[in-house]
């Protein structure tokens, strides 16, 4: 699990539950977290797989409780968990995005599309490994995209901005 809160402001903090993709915890995930500390938010991600390999996705999707902003596997837990409408918003970063948001419509659900044609998957990910590279030319087309990930991270903190309230630091000049 990681932790992250912001170095500056009043507690309480609007919270954020951060879901990591189908390689588990990562240095990614703990640098998702500090981005949401430093906008502002506290910043808890569970280790869905409690330290152990993804082997078995479907028993994690089944214990899963939580989750607001999720990463590619983390992305369908954080529409799942947000289903309930025990979260303002839900941030899910995952394939079929335009049908997802012909859902929303269909259900009367406020939401915003943003797709980035010039992303593959993972593009917030700095994926590693030796087999990282091959991800860009691999039928799932995954790399990382350091332009898009900051228009993403943009346009995603506007959006939780607008909805959740994010306290300003005091000013006790």
């Amino acid at each position: 699990m990681a932790l992250a809160l912001p170095t500056e402001g009043t507690p309480p903090f609007p919270g954020v539950i951060v879901i990591h993709d189908i390689l588990a915890f990562s240095a990614d995930l703990q640098r998702h977290c500090r981005r949401f500390a430093d906008a502002g938010y506290a910043a808890l991600a569970p280790d869905l797989y409690q330290g152990r390999n993804p082997g078995c996705v479907v028993k994690t999707l089944t214990s899963m409780a939580t989750g607001v902003a999720g990463f590619c596997m983390g992305g369908g837990f954080a529409l799942i968990a947000a289903a309930d409408q025990s979260f303002a918003v839900a941030a899910p970063f995952l394939p079929h995005a335009k049908r997802l948001a012909r859902h929303l419509e269909e259900l009367g659900i406020e939401h915003e599309l943003h797709i980035y044609e010039e992303a593959g998957r993972s593009f917030m990910n700095q994926l590693e490994g030796r087999l990282a590279p091959l991800g860009r030319h691999l039928p799932i087309h995954a790399f990382y995209e350091p332009h898009t990930e900051a228009k993403a991270w943009s346009k995603l903190l506007t959006f939780f901005g607008d909805r959740l309230a994010v306290p300003k630091p005091l000013d006790l000049s």
